[in-house]
């Protein structure tokens, strides 16, 4: 088994069995860190074992490749268990990963959370706290603002949060 295919498919063990700590700083294919294939492995146990072991190892949340970044890969997944994830997350943008950075293709990772996110909006409440507990979290593309206010997604949930993170940085 490769080690690219063991951080997105295996059990951590598993993982472990192809792995050395060296590996989380390496750059592979498209110059992504091990991250972009962690936080996409479908079993979320594994993805958050395995991801906060490369993190503890040194890997680098914050490298973009393609126009996206870790952030993207992860809201990108059908699977998910928010509150278990959200330390994992917070661990993420704390150490680099821009929530802001927008993709031509998906735009910012909220986009891609709106989109694809857990379903019922009160599952992505864990990943609400983390994302607007960031102080430099921009609301402002034309996009996302559509998204959120506009379109048939049903999000009541985020539009207070919305409402309210930007009702508080106005009073800054």
């Amino acid at each position: 088994m490769s080690l690219l295919y063991a951080a997105q498919r295996a059990t951590y063990d598993e993982f472990l069995e192809e792995y050395s700590p060296d590996d989380a700083k390496r750059l592979w294919s498209g110059g992504r860190p091990l991250l972009f294939k962690s936080v996409a492995n479908r079993d979320v146990e594994a993805r958050v074992a395995i991801t906060m072991r490369l993190l503890d190892d040194g890997a680098d949340p914050s490298v973009a490749s393609e126009g996206i970044n870790v952030l993207h890969v992860l809201f990108d997944q059908r699977t998910h268990d928010t509150s278990f994830e959200a330390p994992m997350l917070r661990r993420l943008i704390d150490g680099g990963a821009d929530i802001n950075l927008f993709s031509k293709r998906f735009g910012p990772p909220l986009a891609v959370l709106i989109q694809h996110g857990p379903s019922p909006e009160t599952a992505c409440v864990p990943f609400y706290d983390v994302i607007f507990d960031q102080p430099n979290l921009d609301l402002s593309s034309r996009y996302l603002r559509d998204l959120i206010f506009n379109s048939a997604w049903n999000l009541p949930l985020l539009r207070e949060r919305v409402s309210a993170y930007e009702s508080t940085r106005n009073e800054a």
